[in-house]
């Protein structure tokens, strides 16, 4: 949410638009990559690509680590062994050079014929016609949560409870408490805040910088609010699906009266040891410009 501190300049220098060919090539992308035609995606990739799978931590492979590079990429992907793959998209959404794609996946490989089925969701960044990055995040605890150890859904719970405690507190806008529940290296990002330009999907690292943000960030703002559809916890990770509702107030908006913004959006919380170390937005905030005109602006 921090596209919401320079509103005030948005009039003046104008909204990005979103690129028309995000969309289609994350789709294409994605119609390759489950149907394993790994070798097509070379052309598909940009050299340096990046992926990494925050979630896939419950394997502590290297997926979750993080993998650059489009040979090693389409490697890892070959390692997986997927002999078949389909996914049933609930939602999706593409803003500036964002994509976002999420509902369930089911897949089956060598070892596992009869496959099994987990909430997902991916985000695809596209770059000069390139795939740049994909971030990927799945309940694999849902798929796979006999096989692990008591201690995966004991993080599991406990992001849970820290998590849906931490996102309450966000909501209300109570900056004590969320801050009382942040780790020292704790980070932020919006990285769907790109749309507007500027500093807005700048990384926020360390509790003071972050706390520092969500005052300034929530000033302008008189209601917040999320409409859940789902959610999903996994390990160390709090996932939260829906929409968004903020309202801004006319000074911040530049319009007569107060503006309420509508957008799909995701938060996924990342917690250790009890404490939130991580937190990131992916909004549509493609809808933005037109809401505001609409608004009188």
């Amino acid at each position: 949410m921090t596209a919401l501190a320079p509103v005030l300049l948005l009039a003046a220098a104008g909204l990005g638009s979103a690129t028309d060919s995000t969309e289609t090539i994350a789709a294409r992308y994605l119609d390759l990559t489950f149907a394993q035609q790994y070798d097509a995606l070379e052309d598909v990739y940009a050299e340096d690509v990046f992926f990494v799978d925050p979630t896939g931590d419950v394997w502590d492979g290297p997926g979750s680590k993080g993998v650059h590079g489009a040979g090693k990429l389409i490697a890892l992907q070959k390692s997986w062994g997927l002999t078949s793959a389909d996914f049933a998209i609930d939602e999706q959404f593409a803003v500036g050079e964002y994509a976002l794609f999420r509902g369930q996946l089911t897949w089956t490989t060598r070892n596992n014929p009869e496959g099994v089925a987990t909430d997902f969701m991916t985000v695809i960044r596209v770059v000069n016609g390139k795939v740049a990055e994909r971030h990927d995040y799945g309940n694999y605890l849902r798929a796979f949560g006999n096989s692990m150890s008591d201690e995966i859904h004991a993080n599991a719970k406990t992001s849970e409870d820290v998590g849906t405690k931490y996102f309450q507190a966000y909501l209300d806008q109570r900056y004590d408490a969320m801050e009382q529940l942040y780790a020292p290296e704790v980070s932020f990002r919006d990285p769907t805040a790109a749309y507007f330009g500027g500093p807005s999907s700048t990384l926020y690292q360390g509790r003071d910088s972050v706390v520092a943000m969500m005052n300034r960030v929530f000033q302008p703002i008189s209601h917040f609010a999320f409409d859940v559809e789902d959610t999903w916890f996994s390990n160390h990770h709090a996932v939260f699906m829906g929409i968004v509702r903020f309202t801004l107030i006319a000074a911040a908006s530049g319009t007569a009266e107060d503006v309420t913004f509508e957008h799909s959006a995701v938060f996924v919380i990342t917690v250790v040891e009890g404490q939130v170390v991580a937190h990131r937005d992916f909004v549509d905030y493609s809808t933005f410009r037109d809401q505001l005109q609409a608004a009188g602006n």
